[in-house]
C-alpha cells in the first residue's frame, strides 16, 4: 500500500515538473509580441463619430482583436474581428472583418485602421 502512494505521488511530480518547464520555457503559452489600443473620436459634417480598438499580435503570428464604432446621428454601430496588426515605429495598421452591424444601408465588410502614438509596441 505504501509503495502505490510512493508511485502515484512520483507520477504526480514528475507531471507536475514537466508542466512548470513548459510553460517556463514558453512552449505551452502564447506569446504576445505586439500590441495596438486606443480609442478617439471626430466629427463629418457635425456627427460624432466614435471608435475604440484593440489587437494582440502572438508569437505564432496570429493577431486576434476587435473594433467598434458608433455613428451615433446616422444610427450606425459595428463592431469587428481583427485579424491583421502589422507595425513600424509607432504607427500601428490593423485590418479585420466587421461582424455586427447596425446600419439603414450598405456598409464596407473590411475595415483598415492606421493609428500613430504611444499605444504601439
Amino acid at each position: 500500500m505504501i509503495d502505490r502512494k510512493i508511485s502515484r505521488l512520483s507520477v504526480a511530480a514528475i507531471t507536475l515538473a514537466v508542466l512548470l518547464l513548459a510553460i517556463g520555457s514558453g512552449g505551452a503559452l502564447a506569446q504576445v509580441v505586439a500590441s495596438a489600443t486606443g480609442s478617439g473620436h471626430f466629427r463629418v459634417s457635425g456627427d460624432l463619430r466614435t471608435f475604440t480598438f484593440n489587437a494582440n499580435k502572438y508569437n505564432s503570428g496570429i493577431t486576434a482583436g476587435q473594433t467598434q464604432g458608433n455613428n451615433r446621428n446616422a444610427g450606425v454601430k459595428w463592431h469587428g474581428r481583427l485579424t491583421c496588426l502589422n507595425g513600424v515605429g509607432n504607427v500601428a495598421t490593423m485590418s479585420g472583418v466587421v461582424v455586427t452591424d447596425i446600419t439603414p444601408g450598405p456598409l464596407s465588410r473590411w475595415e483598415l485602421h492606421s493609428v500613430s502614438g504611444d499605444r504601439y509596441g
